[in-house]
């Protein structure tokens, strides 16, 4: 076959002669090769025609190149997919070659010549000419015969799976036999001697090897056929491989080596198969153990890092005796042992490196081994961190704890130690507790008589296993899955076990047939099974089963499983019973239901999907007067045509349409009759209540003349009539008077209800709520109230109502009248006034009278008692002579008498100073020591004279702004009076401190006390507790009044305080200390900066005084408040009556009734925010005016700047 010329230089780009015959050269050249090649090989032009196909091509395909050229490849050879569809031509992946200018490669099925199949392998290339492309080669390969060999590859595969299954099978079932009955043996051990002992033991730990052998061997089978189920879960992979570790310790110990576990926390969780990860660490540590007779096993988890990511390395490393380099390369193949090493003992597979080395490859990672012949060796495992590059189908989210099962591992580096029965015997003994724990720990909760059957073919396991159970219940066996339907089917057992694999009939087939039939459905099933993958359970869970128990399993499982599905399998019965008696009471309340519907005096009528009656009630046929058979098989609009395109027709489509319920109204024309319907959708259809309220309709209308006749008369009457709708809640009417009386428009109203409770001043507020919920109890409704208007001004509103009710007794209207009663209200409050304020006058005009009384016959007493000695002595000397000590004592007695009456007239004159405000204090820094001592020093005598202990309690120096001789004033008088009521041997205390910005002198006696009744009084002015205190200890009861007065005029404040008679008195006096000028500057700075305004602010003003009522008018006016003024407190009280203020602004000292009592008045009506402006300025004046009800006290003459700050302050603070 000859190439054709197609693809060599042509006319238009002739060639040297050189070149062309390099050109022939190559073109004979590639002849040669094409021709020669065992490749099947065609070569299409940029059309994709063939134009060459080589003589392996011609065998391929039964084809001729004549046949082919110029054709198209798919056109000649119909190449399919390889699961033998067609492909669409576009799609083809060899004609997509030339125009994708991509080389294609993949497999598909050709078709020969003779119509038989073929499966091929093909490579499509595009030839390049230059920048372009000129055709396409294409290479094709037989691969029929590596098919067959795949096929035969997965058809032995799949045997070898069998034979591992059941080879699983034929190793598990013996095994559990043998350590079943072993570890029986081994339990009672104390009837057997010790060479019998002895040898049971053997035989046990021979079966533990032998198992553990089997688990490796099937371990090795999952991984080659691929069915290793991994479940890869975060996991604390330091703290696992550090218990793993732990477990070997013991033994490694006995041995005299030392064991060293080096696995840091790591900084996250790892990902990793926690049961295949306890089996790498366990064959590299029993490696280890193995070959290593000295020195230590070191075993470590660190994380390590590279440039792509991080991973975990564990590395074991142990002194052991090496690893020649020539077997290193060997040292992870299967079975592979090395030759003459020397280890503990000469047992072993081979097949635990290669195991690990498989198990790391499962979490995408590898192994190594560094060795030097005796020195030892390090086995090191590298495994990513993260999952990505896990399969993430496996991957759970949880991490799951694990059992360890190390014990086979150690048991087995136990076996290769020299004289170890002692070790044994414990093991022994913990399997010998385990067995007697299969007699006394499981107690079932079932009958003792349950009834179990049994299905193995295995004869010595049906009489194990029935040995087992036969404690406590009734076992039954059979050898295949058909004995055991025949004996199902004769007597239903309570629960079946059988085994997987049996002869003519298994144990899914026997698990199968007993699912499909309805009297053994619930019959609970464990299956026994010596397949232990994973697979094999979910399979038999699958199909059905309750459990899976895999071979080898000890008694206390069995027991343990059988138990838990007995009270599994009983409580499902509790539970079908419960199921059936709840579907009885369904049933009975569905015929309850019945009569009820049946005999409710609405029409009921429920629908499916396509509104096809479903039910009718004896209702529904006397209203329509229609029978039952007339409805059902019918449409609503079958019945009721002349509904279709109506209001109830579209109702009803919304309810369904939404899935909501609906209630509306609607009149039938038909019947000229109103119904009320209530329409219920759901997924199964709808139910509708019907109710007939022609009635009731005509009862509204006939309410609705009547009401608009009511609203003529209504409009005309001068007091408030409205109307409320208690269904919708809202004003149905309000009269126009409403507008006039509460100074809103009536549309307001309508629109938001809300405002009328707005409008009532606050303090009403909730008594009118509470009285509109009584109401609706008792019927009627009345009430008096304020209305706050617009401009502030209150209205006093006297409201009546009733409540209207339906033709069931349900309230739905209430109408009421509402009178203006302000005029009545504001004689009523006068008229309490002027009781108030006679009441008031008269008890304290008797009070002032009687302490005038008290106060002259004191004084009296006062005056006279000095004047008696006096005058006495006065004419006995001069109508007699006296020697010299008499005459002496005369002059003393006079002298000390005159000194007295001095003091009473000097304290008279203190006070009148003090009310007519002519007191002048020569005010400078005063230390408050001297002050103390110089007072102590007036009355030393008096106290030495009673023998008083005087103890003084001083701070260091206390410098505050003030009168000397006034502040000695004070603290004499507390002295004296200290000094007068303390019996003799009492004790008196002085003490001055300084408390941060204040200074405080307290003086505490002793003495008798001050009664608890009187302690409000003790600083007023003539005032004792009782006559015997003027009497028994004389003075006027002006030195307490003096004290306070002088402090208070000082900016300080005073205090007493006693326990009660007989308990002593502690009087406390401070004094604010002086500020610091830089502070004082400070605070001026700040106050002046601050810009105020009293814009729209309401202020009432109550004052005596003209001159004072204009200055504060003008300031507050000045900053945009809007004030009032009241010249008393009588005028304060009716002005209040009809203008609403921000603020009140209040005299203390005014006739009549002072400010004390105005803002006790006003406090019993609102709780306006109130200052008291008055020129008792004392710390006792604003204690008292602080106590009567005002927020603040400001003393006159008052800067305008701190009245409009105070105000402004109160009025955030009540904001």
């Amino acid at each position: 076959m000859a190439l054709e010329s197609e693809f060599l230089p042509d006319e238009a780009n002739p060639l040297s002669q050189m070149e062309m015959l390099n050109a022939d050269y190559y073109k004979s050249y590639l002849e040669v090769v094409c021709n020669n090649a065992t490749l099947a090989i065609f070569i299409m032009d940029h059309c994709q025609q063939c134009v060459y196909m080589n003589p392996a091509a011609e065998k391929l395909t039964g084809f001729s190149l004549d046949e082919v050229r110029g054709r198209a490849l798919h056109d000649i050879i119909h190449h399919t997919r390889p699961d033998g569809s067609h492909y669409p031509l576009e799609e083809c992946p060899i004609d997509r070659a030339f125009p994708q200018n991509n080389q294609e490669q993949g497999e598909e099925v050709f078709v020969r010549k003779d119509g038989s199949f073929y499966p091929v392998a093909y490579t499509a290339s595009p030839i390049r000419e230059g920048s372009g492309i000129v055709g396409t080669i294409v290479e094709v390969r037989d691969i029929t015969q590596e098919k067959l060999d795949e096929k035969a590859r997965q058809e032995l595969e799949h045997a070898r799976t069998e034979f591992f299954s059941n080879i699983s099978h034929e190793f598990r079932t013996p095994l559990t036999l043998m350590l079943g009955s072993l570890e029986e043996i081994l339990a009672e051990s104390a009837g057997l001697s010790q060479d019998k002992y002895q040898q049971a033991d053997m035989a046990h730990r021979n079966a533990l090897r032998l198992l553990k052998l089997v688990n490796t061997l099937l371990d090795f089978s999952r991984i080659e056929a691929g069915r290793t189920q991994a479940t890869y879960e975060p996991t604390d992979l330091a703290t696992l491989t550090a218990e793993l570790a732990s477990t070997f310790r013991a033994a490694v110990e006995r041995t005299g080596m030392r064991l060293v576990v080096d696995c840091p926390p790591l900084p996250e969780l790892v990902y990793v198969d926690q049961q295949m990860w306890e089996k790498i660490v366990l064959n590299l540590l029993s490696n280890a153990f193995k070959f290593t007779f000295s020195g230590k096993i070191e075993i470590s988890l660190k994380m390590r890092k590279n440039s792509t990511q991080n991973y975990i390395e564990l590395a074991v490393q142990d002194t052991g005796i090496g690893i020649p380099a020539a077997e290193i390369p060997h040292l992870f193949e299967r079975f592979h042992r090395v030759k003459e090493a020397q280890g503990r003992s000469y047992e072993g597979s081979g097949i635990g490196l290669s195991l690990v080395q498989e198990l790391v490859k499962l979490h995408g990672g590898t192994v190594t081994v560094n060795s030097t012949v005796g020195q030892g060796s390090c086995f090191t495992v590298f495994i990513p961190t993260g999952y990505v590059h896990l399969p993430q189908d496996r991957i759970s989210p949880h991490n799951t704890s694990i059992t360890l099962a190390a014990s086979a591992y150690v048991e087995e580096a136990l076996r290769w130690l020299p004289n170890e029965s002692s070790e044994f015997s414990v093991l022994n003994s913990e399997l010998s507790s385990e067995s007697s724990l299969q007699n006394s720990t499981f107690k079932t909760q079932n009958s003792p008589t349950a009834r179990i059957l049994l299905a193995d073919d295995n004869a010595d396991m049906r009489e194990y296993v029935k040995r087992l159970l036969n404690q406590r219940y009734t076992v039954e066996t059979v050898a295949d899955g058909i004995a055991a339907l025949h004996t199902i089917e004769q007597n239903s057992p309570d629960l079946v076990l059988t085994d997987l694999m049996m002869p003519h009939m298994d144990g899914l087939e026997l698990l199968q047939a007993l699912r499909a039939n309805s009297q053994t459905r619930e019959i609970p099933i464990i299956l026994l099974s010596a397949q232990a993958g994973e697979e094999s359970r979910i399979k038999g869970l699958a199909a059905g089963a309750d459990d899976y128990l895999i071979k080898p399993f000890s008694a206390r499982e069995l027991l343990a499983r059988v138990e838990a599905n007995l009270s599994m399998a009983q409580l499902r019965q509790q539970t079908a019973q419960r199921e059936y008696e709840l579907r009885v009471a369904a049933e009975t309340a569905s015929e309850n239901l019945e009569t009820v519907l049946a005999s409710i005096n609405d029409v009921f009528m429920t629908f499916d999907r396509d509104w096809y009656y479903t039910y009718v009630n004896r209702r529904t046929m006397e209203t329509s007067g229609m029978r039952r058979e007339d409805f059902m098989g019918k449409t609503l609009w079958d019945v009721f045509p002349d509904l279709i395109d109506t209001q109830f027709n579209t109702e009803l489509q919304r309810a369904v349409t939404e899935q909501i319920s609906v209630q509306f109204e609607f009149f039938y024309p038909k019947w000229q009759r109103w119904f009320e319907n209530r329409v219920y959708p759901s997924a199964n259809g709808v139910s509708m209540f019907t109710t007939e309220i022609t009635d009731r309709k005509q009862a509204e209308a006939a309410l609705q003349e009547s009401e608009a006749r009511f609203r003529q008369m209504a409009e005309t009457i001068h007091d408030v009539f409205w109307l409320w709708n208690l269904q919708e809640n809202r004003h149905l009417y309000i009269s126009p008077a409403y507008e006039r009386m509460w100074g809103r428009s009536r549309e307001s109203l309508y629109q938001d209800h809300r405002l009328w409770i707005e409008t009532i001043h606050p303090e009403d507020r909730e008594e009118v709520k509470t009285a509109g919920v009584r109401c609706l109890q008792n019927g009627y409704f009345e009430q008096e109230y304020r209305v706050v208007r617009p401009d502030g001004s209150i209205c006093w509103v006297s409201d009546r109502g009733f409540v209207i009710r339906d033709d069931n007794g349900q309230p739905y209207r209430i109408a009421g009248v509402a009178q203006d009663i302000t005029e009545r209200k504001q004689i009523e409050q006068e008229r309490e006034y002027l009781l108030a304020s006679e009441k008031a006058a008269r008890e304290s005009a008797e009070t002032a009278n009687r302490v005038k009384d008290e106060f002259l016959a004191v004084l009296s007493h006062e005056l006279r008692s000095p004047l008696n000695p006096i005058l006495g002595w006065v004419n006995l000397l001069q109508s007699r002579k006296f020697d010299e000590q008499t005459t002496a004592k005369a002059l003393a007695t006079i002298e000390r008498n005159a000194k007295l009456q001095t003091q009473l007239i000097e304290d008279l004159l203190d006070v009148s100073r003090i009310l007519r405000g002519k007191m002048v204090l020569n005010v400078t820094h005063v230390d408050l020591i001297n002050v103390i001592e110089a007072a102590l020093e007036t009355v030393r005598l008096a106290a030495a004279a009673k023998n008083i202990q005087i103890q003084k309690v001083f701070a260091s120096e206390v410098l505050v702004s003030g009168d000397s001789n006034r502040l000695q004033q004070v603290v004499w008088n507390l002295l004296s009076n200290a000094v007068k009521f303390t019996p003799t041997g009492g004790r008196i205390e002085v003490h001055l401190q300084q408390l941060e910005s204040i200074a405080q002198i307290q003086v505490k006696d002793t003495g008798k006390g001050i009664h608890n009744n009187f302690l409000p009084y003790v600083f007023e002015y003539f005032r004792q507790e009782d006559g015997t205190t003027t009497r028994k200890f004389g003075g006027l009861g002006l030195g307490l009044a003096i004290v306070r007065q002088i402090t208070e005029l000082h900016g300080g404040y005073v205090k007493a305080e006693s326990l009660g008679e007989g308990q002593g008195a502690t009087f406390t006096v401070q004094f604010p200390l002086p500020q610091n000028d830089s502070q004082d500057n400070e605070q001026k700075k700040n106050h002046s900066s601050c810009v105020l305004h009293l814009q729209g602010v309401r202020i009432l003003v109550v004052d005596d005084e003209v001159d004072m009522q204009e200055l504060v008018l003008a300031i507050l006016e000045q900053y945009g408040a809007k004030v009032r003024i009241a010249a008393s407190a009588a005028d304060a009280l009716l002005t209040l009556d009809s203008f609403l203020p921000n603020i009140l602004i209040s005299d203390i000292g005014m006739p009549d009734v002072d400010g004390y009592m105005l803002m006790r008045q006003v406090r019993q009506r609102s709780r306006i925010p109130a200052i008291a402006l008055t020129a008792y300025a004392g710390e006792y004046d604003q204690q008292q005016a602080l106590a009567a009800g005002f927020q603040d006290h400001l003393a006159k003459p008052v800067e305008p700047e701190k009245l409009v700050q105070a105000i402004a302050n109160l009025i955030n603070r009540n904001e």
